[in-house]
């Protein structure tokens, strides 16, 4: 099940910021953010993703998609992926795009595999490692 994250969830999207080596967020930005969306993943009672993106005018950005550890490989990545792509087409965004760490092979290809294109690299993005424009076309 993917359901829009409530306060009580910030302490969970804040670990799992932590794991991604991002600032947290704050009641403020989870509740009241005029451009920011959060989403849990939760199978059997347990939270196992959290997806995070934002909706610019007609474009939505990917911020974070994550799986814990023990979760992954079985395709739920793949289901935040498709949830996403369902809200671009309800609110009618021409396009998705995000920024990955170009050493971030699975998470390219998961990407490549949901339509995604290869665009500009951004030098140092992630510190000592290049990032890597993404974007999807919606309707593609």
């Amino acid at each position: 099940m993917i359901r829009k994250a409530e306060l009580k969830d910030l302490r969970i999207i804040n670990q799992f910021l932590d794991r991604l080596y991002n600032p947290h967020i704050d009641e403020e930005t989870l509740l009241n953010h005029p451009f920011s969306r959060h989403y849990l993943l939760i199978i059997d009672q347990v939270v196992v993703g959290f997806l995070s993106y934002s909706i610019i005018y007609d474009k939505i950005e990917l911020n974070y998609i994550y799986i814990i550890d023990e979760y992954r490989r079985r395709g739920y990545a793949k289901e935040l992926m498709n949830f996403l792509i369902e809200e671009a087409a309800v609110k009618k965004c021409l396009n998705i795009s995000l920024e990955v760490n170009i050493n971030n092979k699975v998470a390219i290809s998961l990407y490549q595999n949901f339509g995604f294109i290869e665009g500009i690299i951004k030098p140092h993005y992630y510190g000592l490692e290049d990032g890597m424009l993404m974007i999807r076309k919606q309707g593609e």
